[in-house]
């Protein structure tokens, strides 16, 4: 959530004490409040009660209707405080809370609150209870919102005090969130409106801005794609230990082969031979028989030498 703030009554171009808020985990507020019927010098009833409020709603947070009525009892408290015989002081208080994606507010006197998603309005308060602090408030107390969820989208909200609305509109405040990127861009066009057709009117205004929550699967439909990941998973998990175990080991290849030698490499199988008679001559099955062996001739006769020649 981030939010922007301003605030003429009593310290302009200064950080206002009657328009705050906090944050704190999933928890946050926001606060203005307008006094009324106060002393020139003393003006600050209505920084009083927005931190008294303020204070004690992030002590302990909650949308609760007890909670709700401790807060206006903390205010309305803060503020017979400073109430004299000449002075009956009484305030105009706009409340916003939030816990996680849900939010309530709650409204008395002249002020305004509005939620908008995706730049469209959406709800607003109806302005019908009187100030706390009055005679009045005793039998009204300040209209609140139930407990309500976010909407779909960028939710924006606009607390200001009543005189805003009687210099803009309602569609030239939903025009001027439409050009918008951020609260700040927000509050500083609504301020502009308004001064440039309003002097002398004092103004409290804060603009809040929260994102769009972030959209999460379903937890059933989480719990079935984590289910399909594990078991496609130990799928290719078992395929590799599979084809790891097929696959030989060349250490058991090498043992049997004798160490230093490289593993054999496959032979192509022997060509067929034609088939054999399967008993010949000698008997034997499948032997084929041999030829016996032919005598060698006899040397021939040398010629007898005739003596008579020799010497002649």
């Amino acid at each position: 959530m981030s939010s922007a703030q301003f605030s003429n009554y009593f310290q302009p171009d200064y950080d206002p004490e009657n328009v705050k808020s906090a944050s704190k985990g999933k928890n946050s507020i926001c606060v203005l409040a307008v006094g009324s019927n106060e002393p020139k010098q003393n003006e600050g009833v209505g920084g009083k009660v927005t931190r008294v409020v303020l204070e004690n709603y992030m002590r302990r947070p909650s949308l609760k209707d007890d909670a709700l009525m401790k807060l206006t009892e903390f205010a309305h408290n803060a503020i017979c405080i400073e109430q004299t015989p000449n002075f009956h002081v009484s305030s105009s208080l706009a409340v916003l809370m939030t816990q996680g994606d849900h939010f309530r507010w709650l409204c008395a006197g002249d002020v305004h609150i509005f939620h908008f998603v995706n730049g469209q309005l959406m709800n607003s308060n109806k302005g019908l209870s009187p100030e706390l602090g009055g005679s009045e408030s005793k039998d009204c107390p300040p209209e609140s919102l139930a407990e309500t969820a976010f909407g779909q989208g960028e939710n924006s909200f606009l607390l200001c005090s009543g005189s805003l609305l009687r210099y803009l509109k309602i569609g030239e405040i939903e025009n001027a969130l439409s050009l918008s990127d951020t609260a700040e861009d927000w509050l500083q066009s609504l301020k502009d409106l308004y001064e440039d057709r309003c002097e002398g009117e004092s103004l409290s205004i804060m603009t809040v801005f929260v994102p769009s929550p972030k959209k999460r699967p379903p937890k059933a439909g989480l719990i079935a794609v984590i289910a399909v990941i594990l078991v496609i998973a130990l799928f290719f998990a078992f395929g590799a230990v599979r084809r790891r175990n097929e696959r030989p080991d060349p250490s058991q290849m090498y043992s049997q082969q004798g160490p230093g030698h490289p593993p054999a490499q496959p032979t192509e199988p022997p060509e067929p031979t034609e088939p054999m008679s399967p008993t010949f001559g000698s008997g034997q099955p499948n032997v084929k028989p041999t030829k016996p062996p032919q005598p060698t001739p006899p040397p021939a006769p040398e010629a007898p030498q005739d003596d008579a020649l020799v010497g002649t």
